[in-house]
C-alpha cells in the first residue's frame, strides 16, 4: 500500500471540512515531492565539488531542506489525525 492509498483511507468520514482537507494534504504532499527533488539535487552537487567553501554551502542546503523536509512530514501528520 502507497502514502496516496493509506491517505485515502484515513480520509474517509471526515465530513465536510473532507474536499478541503484534501486540497491541503495533497498540496503538502507536492511540496514534500518537490522538496526531495531539492534534497537529491543538493547531494549530487555536493558530491561533485572538491573547494571547501562549496562543501559548506551544500552542507547547509542539504541541512536546510531536511529540515522543511521534517516540518512538512509533521504537518501532514497533524493534518491526517
Amino acid at each position: 500500500m502507497n502514502l496516496r492509498e493509506l491517505l485515502s483511507f484515513r480520509r474517509i468520514g471526515r465530513g465536510a471540512h473532507k474536499e478541503r482537507d484534501s486540497e491541503d494534504v495533497s498540496a503538502l504532499m507536492a511540496e514534500i515531492d518537490d522538496v526531495k527533488k531539492l534534497i537529491d539535487t543538493a547531494r549530487c552537487n555536493f558530491n561533485n565539488v572538491t573547494d571547501a567553501d562549496s562543501i559548506d554551502y551544500y552542507t547547509y542546503i542539504l541541512k536546510a531542506y531536511q529540515v522543511r523536509h521534517d516540518m512538512l512530514i509533521k504537518q501532514l501528520k497533524a493534518e491526517l489525525s
